[in-house]
């Protein structure tokens, strides 16, 4: 089934939608409501290479984070 959710928070607005239990939204709305982004002449651009170092940062920790609890 899918469903289109609107997550809001202040002037911040991300639509969330999920498609068969799996959830999908927009990277470059997530990116520009935590503030990754910068005004150029009036419009509005991400910062991808702040959003990649900020996902690789993340990415590393977890996996750490797994490796440190594993069983195996």
């Amino acid at each position: 089934m899918d469903n289109l959710m609107m997550f809001r928070n202040g002037n911040t607005i991300l639509p969330i939608k999920e498609v068969d239990g799996e959830i999908y939204f927009s990277a470059e709305y997530a990116a520009i409501g935590l503030g990754l982004c910068e005004i150029k002449n009036g419009k509005e651009y991400v910062i991808w290479k702040r959003v990649k170092n900020i996902f690789r940062q993340k990415c590393r920790k977890a996996i750490i984070s797994v490796n440190r609890t594993s069983t195996l």
